[in-house]
């Protein structure tokens, strides 16, 4: 698992990040390390950073992601993340919960008239503002709060987290996905879908959803084709029975 801290410039990521990871015993990353120099001169020179100018940054964070995901390696990332595009970029196919520093225009403004040594100038104040996009789905943090204090926040509602999605996976909630089966096609957020079923493959997918029909042709509400094609999102599954099918 990757925790990925956001918000604005000032609002206590790095700091925050520093002591969650000594407290975690994971390692600490910034993305502020990963931007280019032609990146940091022009925030230096009071210059918002465009999509552009952030693709191949964000591709680097979603490599450094996926490379400890693949590894099992556990770890915290803070990074400004401010649009919702920036952030399925960094989550997609990992577990990544998001924490969101939430904080005011004048807290920052008077953070950053008492700091020294970093290329964000306070005139970039307003264009992190507006465009920031706050997450639908995070743990939200005041970045007014005592670090102890966040940082204990932090880590119980992680715990929360981990406990309902273990709840819900021994409560069998990923055979219910079923229900939401229309004949042969149905239509569930893939991101919604991931996080319920925790597979991170098209394949496991169509492994998961072959259970799921399984579990309902098991249970007596319908046939059991040989084949099936099954939209989800964006995604068209194909998939087949064979009658190796065993439910977990």
């Amino acid at each position: 698992m990757f925790i990925l801290i956001m918000g604005v410039t000032g609002s206590g990521k790095t700091t925050l990040g520093k002591l969650l990871s000594a407290a975690m015993g994971w390692p600490f990353f910034d993305a502020d390390d990963f931007h280019s120099p032609d990146n940091v001169r022009k925030m230096a020179s009071g210059l918002p950073l465009t999509d552009e100018d952030r693709g191949p940054w964000l591709q680097e964070l979603r490599a450094l992601i996926s490379q400890h995901n693949e590894r099992g390696v556990n770890g915290v990332l803070a990074c400004s993340a401010l649009k919702e595009a920036y952030r399925e970029i960094l989550t997609a196919g990992a577990d990544v919960p998001v924490v969101y520093l939430k904080a005011s225009p004048d807290l920052i403004r008077s953070r950053l008239d008492s700091r020294s040594g970093h290329y964000m100038p306070k005139r970039l104040i307003e264009s992190q503002f507006l465009f920031l996009e706050e997450p639908n789905e995070s743990i939200i943090i005041d970045a007014a709060w005592p670090t102890e204090q966040a940082v204990g926040a932090i880590r119980s509602r992680l715990e929360n987290r981990a406990r309902m999605r273990s709840d819900a996976m021994s409560s069998g909630r990923a055979r219910k996905l079923e229900t939401a089966m229309n004949e042969e096609t149905f239509n569930l957020s893939i991101r919604k879908f991931l996080k319920m079923v925790g597979v991170n493959s098209q394949r496991e997918i169509e492994q998961a959803v072959a259970k799921a029909v399984a579990a309902r042709a098991i249970s007596g509400t319908e046939s059991l084709p040989a084949k099936m094609t099954l939209e989800v999102a964006d995604l068209k599954l194909n998939v087949s029975f064979d009658g190796e099918i065993k439910l977990d």
